[in-house]
Parts: C-alpha cells; sequence; structure tokens
C-alpha cells in the first residue's frame, strides 16, 4: 500500500474540470497518501517534472520535452461554445474569422496549448482561403515569430 507523498502538478484546465473526481479516487484507492499539489501554467509544470520537484503531472500537451513514463490519458478536440443566442448568430458559416468580433476565452497565451489551438486556427483559416482576423488570437500576434507582450 502506498503511505508516502505525491507531488502532483496540475495545470489550471485540469484544476477546473476533473481535478476533483481524480482525487476522490485516488484517496478511495490510496487513503494514507498525503498529496502536495501545485496548480500552475504547463510549462512551469514540465520545469518542475524535468527537475525533479514533481512526482506527477496531468496536463494537457503537447509537451516541450519528453518525460519518462508519458502517458496518454484521453484525447479531446477542440470545439467552439457560446450560449445559445451567440451560437445562432454565428451559425452557417464556415469561417473562423467570424470568431473574433466576439470574445474569446481560452488557454493562457503562453502556454503549449494556446500554441497548439493557433496553430489549428491557422489550419482553418488556409483551408478556406481567408485572410486571417485583424487580431491576434488570445494576445497572440499574427506573425507567430513576432515577440509577445
Amino acid at each position: 500500500m502506498i503511505e508516502e507523498r505525491l507531488r502532483l502538478g496540475v495545470t489550471e484546465l485540469v484544476a477546473c474540470t476533473w481535478l476533483q473526481t481524480f482525487l476522490r479516487l485516488l484517496r478511495q484507492e490510496y487513503p494514507n497518501l498525503r498529496v502536495e499539489l501545485e496548480v500552475d501554467l504547463s510549462r512551469q509544470i514540465e520545469e518542475r517534472l524535468r527537475e525533479g520537484r514533481l512526482d506527477l503531472a496531468l496536463q494537457n500537451g503537447p509537451f516541450a520535452f519528453q518525460a519518462t513514463g508519458e502517458k496518454a490519458l484521453a484525447e479531446e478536440p477542440y470545439v467552439w461554445v457560446a450560449n445559445t443566442d451567440l451560437a445562432n448568430e454565428l451559425a452557417g458559416g464556415t469561417s473562423v474569422a467570424r470568431f473574433f468580433d466576439k470574445a474569446v476565452l481560452t488557454h493562457a497565451r503562453h502556454t503549449s496549448a494556446a500554441r497548439a489551438l493557433w496553430d489549428r486556427t491557422l489550419i482553418e483559416i488556409l483551408r478556406y482561403q481567408e485572410p486571417p482576423p485583424r487580431i491576434g488570437f488570445f494576445g497572440i500576434p499574427l506573425d507567430p515569430s513576432q515577440d509577445m507582450a
């Protein structure tokens, strides 16, 4: 039986979605396990894991480095979510550019997940051969080679 500590690092996304259920099930299996929880951005969680300051990290990819024992738990596609009125207003188009006149809530801009979503958005824009939106997606400049403020 495991009766020690687990230094667990999770991203904000994990903390806001399924962490509570995970911790409850972990407690049922290992009632004497002491969990030391750290919630932070992916980059900081990855760094602490690489340095040996964490035993386990739960986060979404992509990752900056290959970790030993890396295991994919699931894969979920990105989706656009809106209330009914806004969804009806935006329905019927094929362009992702139509979303950018509205507030877009997403990952923190300096995370790997934000970069992956930005890349996916660019693919969609190129797919429909449309000009990119006038503003940067969640604070990332339209030209990803530009320095982020």
